[in-house]
């Protein structure tokens, strides 16, 4: 899949709801994601796989081992941003160096963000890449 056909099929599934149910099986394109789920559905598209455990927190833990933290976002580079409560809460996938695209209940399922606007900017992590 090319870059274009990427994000064109990115831009297709706005709108695909969230998924507020914790059974991730439950997740899929009729139902909605979570952005986790939205991030795995996305790389196993492109023929990464991506391992992690049964909660958010322990999926997003794991996810450490495969990704490597870098200064300056590229395409399909992973943005983490913090939580209230726990260190990492939200993630989102690198279209360019300020747009991602990622699910979450802020914009009522599948969107693109811009990192350098509120409220990301102020949760902002740093940005991680596939190794």
């Amino acid at each position: 899949m090319t870059k274009d056909e990427f994000i064109a099929y990115i831009v297709s599934k706005q709108g695909t709801p969230f998924n507020t149910n914790r059974d991730l099986s439950t997740h899929s394109l009729e139902t909605g994601f979570d952005c986790y789920t939205w991030v795995v559905h996305l790389y196993t598209l492109l023929g990464k796989e991506l391992v992690g455990g049964p909660s958010q927190y322990t999926q997003l833990k794991d996810l450490r081992n495969q990704f490597e933290k870098v200064e300056k976002a590229e395409f399909l580079d992973i943005a983490l941003f913090y939580g209230q409560m726990i260190e990492v809460r939200h993630m989102a996938i690198m279209i360019d160096p300020y747009r991602a695209t990622h699910c979450s209940p802020i914009t009522n399922g599948v969107s693109i963000l811009e990192i350098n606007r509120k409220p990301w900017v102020n949760t902002f992590k740093g940005f991680y890449r596939y190794k």
